[in-house]
């Protein structure tokens, strides 16, 4: 798998993640706000990719990730349509120990929600 950013002249989707042979595409939005995201923001994330072109005929798979977590709305759309939603919990959950992160100079605070993410889905 690779994972990165994707961007072109009309868009740019935070987390851009292929399989190997290309079948499967994981696309994520990151917001660092105080406000909750909402089925309005999975909307914008599906519309950022169709407009795309990228992976037409691909499995898409979407994640959201939120400092402030997600309205119910949100929550019960992705319970039904396969959504993965991290809130800053589950993100510090996933990074392993907290040592590490800080050993390797890597915070929540410090950079971009997207960038960390990338950084963690690179180094663990």
């Amino acid at each position: 798998m690779r994972i990165g950013r994707y961007w072109d002249k009309a868009q740019e989707i935070d987390i851009c993640d292929v399989s190997e042979d290309g079948s499967a595409f994981l696309w994520g939005e990151c917001r660092w706000r105080r406000t909750k995201m909402s089925a309005e923001d999975l909307k914008q994330l599906r519309d950022k990719v169709v407009a795309s072109g990228v992976g037409r005929g691909s499995k898409s798979t979407f994640l959201l990730c939120s400092k402030s977590g997600f309205t119910k709305d949100l929550e019960k759309r992705a319970k039904d349509e396969g959504v993965i939603l991290w809130d800053a919990e589950k993100l510090d959950k996933l990074s392993g120990q907290t040592s590490r992160r800080q050993h390797e100079g890597i915070s929540l605070k410090e950079c971009s929600l997207s960038r960390w993410l990338v950084l963690v889905c690179c180094s663990w």
